[in-house]
């Protein structure tokens, strides 16, 4: 998994110094693939949705995921879409294939996505993310900046689904920014929680990309049977190497007894050396006419620790 190269790799940056005055920790919730399903999900203070709501992204079926999702007392709520919901939120898919998921039950890529963008859920606390990064900042002060984006590699005939390329540099992940602290993509890394049976499933230029930025936490979904969590550590120190991984760690529940959660701790995490994975997929099975309610998982929650900012003043402590 490592590609030589002549070109040398960025210059390791620096962990950041351990939790003191100015950093605090935040509690995300973190969920995928719930297929129409709306679980009560535990407490915490952000939720991650890594798409798959709905079964077909119908409009009902994304108005009742809305309103399920803007209705939890998570402070913010970030979204994003995966291939089903892009039946209809993924513009140039739903304009040449809606009919044929649709019949004649007429649709509106317009009002659909108004859905997850309108001042509405905005002020319910939902983040909806294209493909783009948002600055989070808690009503404490407590933040951090995520890339969300609902992109996986084409199986099917679904949204949002792309060919991946040869090379990074003509991937879409290639505009990540390197300051990322969280990562949401419907898809997963390749090697990483994306099914021993279909390997290929994940994305090799996406792994590459997490190499790159190293954020923290990345959220994806998208193989059920992947559904689980790692923690990878970087190689970023040998020169003229790169995309090379050090180790792979497998994070076992500690509570499996529990229906409630799978907590996770990351207060002590190598920042900018190691990277949380997590498949946070709901449901159990293959998705095949709603087969993979036939199990479900429960949700996976992470502790952090984030900057705090100054809320009068906009600058970090």
């Amino acid at each position: 998994m490592a590609t030589p190269t002549p070109t040398t790799p960025p210059p390791p940056r620096k962990p950041s110094q351990p939790p003191a005055l100015g950093r605090k920790k935040i509690r995300i919730v973190c969920i995928s693939d719930t297929h129409n399903l709306q679980l009560k999900p535990p407490d915490g203070d952000v939720l991650i949705h890594a798409g798959d709501m709905t079964n077909a992204g119908s409009h009902t079926e994304l108005k009742k995921a809305i309103e399920w999702i803007s209705g939890l007392e998570h402070e913010v709520k970030i979204v994003i879409a995966g291939n089903h919901d892009g039946v209809t939120l993924d513009p140039l898919f739903f304009k040449e294939f809606g009919g044929y998921f649709h019949n004649s039950n007429l649709q509106s890529h317009e009002e659909s996505l108004q859905l997850f963008v309108s001042t509405k859920a905005k002020s319910r606390g939902v983040v909806y993310l294209n493909h783009e990064t948002e600055r989070v900042v808690l009503k404490d002060g407590r933040t951090f900046k995520v890339f969300g984006s609902p992109w996986s590699k084409k199986v099917g005939m679904w949204g949002f689904g792309y060919d991946e390329p040869s090379y990074l540099g003509e991937s879409l992940w290639a505009d990540v920014p390197a300051d990322t602290e969280v990562m949401v993509t419907h898809g997963p890394p390749r090697y990483h929680l994306d099914s021993p049976q279909a390997p290929k499933i994940g994305c090799e230029c996406l792994r590459q990309t997490l190499w790159k930025v190293r954020p923290a936490l990345h959220v994806f979904g998208h193989v059920h049977q992947g559904r689980g969590v790692e923690v990878v550590k970087w190689d970023i120190e040998t020169p003229h190497i790169q995309y090379k991984e050090l180790s792979t760690t497998k994070i076992s529940d500690p509570a499996p007894e529990s229906k409630k959660l799978f907590k996770v701790d990351l207060t002590k995490i190598a920042e900018r050396e190691e990277t949380c994975l997590v498949n946070a997929a709901i449901a159990m099975q293959p998705w095949r006419k709603g087969i993979g309610h036939a199990g479900r998982n429960k949700a996976i929650v992470v502790d952090l620790i984030v900057d705090m900012v100054d809320l009068r003043t906009g600058a970090q402590r």
